[in-house]
């Protein structure tokens, strides 16, 4: 559904009070993005600072929009579409959509169970949307309201839902994110990293070209994370062997994460190059991307 849809277009705040001269500079830096991304479809751009709608409600936000900067206003109508489809857990919105009575495109149920996998591995529980109240249920029973979450659940769990939308919905997007290692321990910020690897290979269609990536980080995990999925897709690609020895490897890391005993290669492998990292520091990481 359009109202649903993290890409749907509504109206463009950024072209907003713009001058002709402004709008044509940001339609160059659209053309520009979708030459580095490879990618049409609508922009879904994640900013930084994303814990502010945790801390804020986001009625509040909602009725200030014009005091918020533009790109920050079009994140927040964005997540106010969205957040009451999440009233249900994530389970039931794989079932949901698979049993929709039409749908053009068919779910691709095993993509979004390993999705879920990473989601409840970053959160380190299930996030609920209840009659406008946020909270984050652990598997124990206890739950956090999501203002008093941690810094690093607040600041993931708009990257995380975003995807598993993209993901579940398969919908064409070329993603903008900013910093989605914000507040995160090491492991987490894989777990972040290979959820965008399964969004980035989402498929909208046959033949239809997969979806875009843009992020900026200062992290070297983010960086390792990437250049460890990249390289596995590269080495499997030489043939049949090393392919058998790179799912050894990764099934054998796999087991010391989120997802023991399940096979993530297939949709995590980063196989095309239409991601983009902008670097905004290095430390010690000199040579860990290779060839964006």
């Amino acid at each position: 559904r359009a109202s649903e849809d993290p890409a749907s277009p509504a109206e463009d705040p950024l072209r907003m009070g713009m001058e002709r001269p402004e709008v044509a500079k940001r339609e160059a830096a659209s053309g520009n993005l979708r030459r580095l991304t490879g990618c049409e479809a609508a922009r879904v751009f994640i900013p930084s600072a994303r814990s502010l709608l945790s801390v804020l409600s986001t009625d509040l936000l909602y009725n200030d929009l014009r005091n918020l900067d533009p790109l920050i206003h079009q994140f927040v109508r964005r997540i106010d579409r969205l957040q009451q489809g999440f009233a249900t857990s994530l389970e039931d919105q794989l079932e949901n959509a698979i049993h929709a009575s039409l749908r053009d495109v068919p779910v691709e149920q095993r993509r979004v169970e390993k999705a879920i996998l990473l989601v409840r591995s970053v959160l380190k529980g299930s996030y609920v949307y209840d009659r406008g109240k946020e909270r984050i249920e652990m598997e124990d029973g206890q739950h956090v309201y999501l203002r008093f979450a941690s810094s690093g659940q607040q600041e993931a769990l708009w990257i995380l839902l975003l995807l598993f939308w993209i993901i579940l919905q398969r919908t064409p997007a070329s993603v903008i994110m900013e910093e989605p290692e914000a507040h995160l321990f090491p492991f987490a910020q894989r777990d972040v990293i290979e959820l965008v690897a399964l969004c980035k290979n989402v498929q909208p269609a046959p033949r239809a070209p997969r979806n875009g990536i843009v992020l900026t980080t200062h992290s070297p995990y983010v960086l390792a994370a990437l250049n460890n999925l990249m390289y596995a897709h590269q080495v499997a690609a030489r043939g049949p062997a090393e392919a058998e020895k790179v799912g050894a490897v990764v099934d054998a890391q796999l087991k010391e994460g989120v997802a023991h005993s399940v096979d993530l290669r297939d949709e995590v492998l980063v196989r095309h190059r239409h991601l983009a990292v902008l670097v905004t520091a290095l430390f010690l990481v000199g040579n860990l991307v290779l060839d964006l």
